[in-house]
Order: structure tokens, then C-alpha cells, then sequence
């Protein structure tokens, strides 16, 4: 009776090893994710991970692949749809994957016996109205400097100079709003709080502290942004 027991405790035993290596080796890594990035490091892939990322239309999925070998494969898909990519065998790589429609979108990364690293970060689509809000971030802290980063090299020529933007020492951003008399959708029409300087039109020494409107016009940089190409007072 005693060694019917021994050998049902080995048994046992062998069956929980058995258990414990199946999974290590499927995978030996660790994954992170989170509401914008999915990352999985592994000495050892032998399955499939996936993770669901939120995305608006003209967001774009930054890929960075590290092969150190075995064969790894990725997939991008919009709920049932047709996915937007698909890769296999692929190499060490960095590449960016567009977005065309909003969605849930999900990731999925598969290994036959690889090793490496590969991560997908969302690249958020900036929009005109997130420039805007960083300028006049700035603008309200009479930060010149940071401004000039959200601006064309004609915008800064024409309206920056010493002490003032335009004849405003500082400007805070109140409202953004649509206009129909703009002729693009990008341009705005924005409402702020400014000092003035005495050199400037729209100084009244009885109310050097007072609102205005601007017509802010923006141009695409070329790289998936926009700068603030002019701002006149309206």
C-alpha cells in the first residue's frame, strides 16, 4: 500500500513538471501593456499574443521589431475586417502603420521558436486645436521661445519681436471656435485674454488688459503635424 502511494505522489510529481515546461516553452518573457502600447520582450515565443488598441482615424501604429531569431509574425485588424497588415519571417524593422477609420484595433504577435522584441506604440493624430492650446500654453507665460516651435519661419519673422508677439506681451487662450468665414478647416478662430504693448493698435492705457479674437492659419508641416503659419487680429 505504501509504495501505491509513492508511486501515485511520483506520478503526480511528473505530471505537474511536465505541466510547468509545456508553458515555459510556449514563452519566456515578459509583456507590458497599456491604453497606447503593447510590448513583449521574450528569450523564447513559441505562441500567439494579442492586445487591443483604441485608434482614431489618422493615428498611425509605430512598430519596432528586434529579430535575434526564429520567425516572427504580426498582425493589425480592425475588428472583423480585413486586416490593414500583416507581416511574416520578419526582420529587425521599425516601420509605422496608418490608420484610415476609428476603431478598436487589435494587435497580435506570434513566434515559432523566436527570440527578440517587438512593440506597437499608437501615434496619435494631432490636430489643428492641439497646436493651438500648446501655443497659447506658452504664449500665456510669455514663453517666446517654446512658442516658436508651433510656428512657421515667415510666422516668426512677421510677428515675433523684442518683448512682444504681435504687440501682445501674453495671451491666454479662452475659446477655440469654427468659423465659416476661414476657407479651410484647420484655420480657427480664437478668443483670448492679452496684455498689449503701447506700440500696438489695439493699446488702451485705461484697459491694458483686455480680450480680443484671432484668426489663427495653419499649414501642414509635411510630417503628420501642423504649424501656426500667421495670427492677425481680427
Amino acid at each position: 500500500m505504501q509504495k501505491r502511494i509513492v508511486s501515485v505522489l511520483s506520478i503526480l510529481a511528473i505530471a505537474i513538471s511536465l505541466c510547468a515546461c509545456g508553458d515555459k516553452t510556449e514563452f519566456d518573457g515578459k509583456e507590458t501593456v497599456d491604453d497606447e502600447h503593447f510590448d513583449v520582450e521574450f528569450s523564447f515565443l513559441d505562441t500567439t499574443f494579442t492586445h487591443c488598441i483604441e485608434l482614431d482615424a489618422g493615428d498611425s501604429v509605430d512598430v519596432s521589431i528586434e529579430n535575434q531569431g526564429g520567425n516572427i509574425a504580426i498582425k493589425i485588424q480592425k475588428d472583423d475586417e480585413e486586416p490593414i497588415y500583416t507581416g511574416n519571417h520578419l526582420p529587425t524593422s521599425n516601420f509605422k502603420v496608418g490608420i484610415d477609420d476609428a476603431g478598436i484595433y487589435t494587435m497580435t504577435l506570434t513566434g515559432d521558436n523566436a527570440k527578440g522584441h517587438v512593440t506597437f506604440t499608437r501615434d496619435k493624430c494631432i490636430q489643428p486645436e492641439d497646436v493651438i492650446e500648446k501655443f497659447f500654453d506658452a504664449f500665456e507665460n510669455a514663453d517666446y521661445e517654446t512658442m516658436k516651435q508651433y510656428c512657421t519661419e515667415d510666422c516668426k519673422k512677421q510677428f515675433f519681436h523684442d518683448g512682444d508677439v504681435d504687440g501682445m506681451v501674453w495671451a491666454r487662450l479662452i475659446e477655440i471656435q469654427e468659423d465659416d468665414y476661414l476657407d479651410a478647416p484647420q484655420n480657427m478662430s480664437v478668443r483670448v485674454e492679452m496684455e498689449t504693448v503701447p506700440e500696438s493698435a489695439l493699446y488702451d492705457s485705461a484697459k491694458p488688459v483686455d480680450t480680443t479674437y484671432f484668426y489663427v492659419y495653419l499649414v501642414d508641416d509635411g510630417n503628420g503635424s501642423w504649424l501656426i503659419d500667421g495670427f492677425p487680429t481680427g
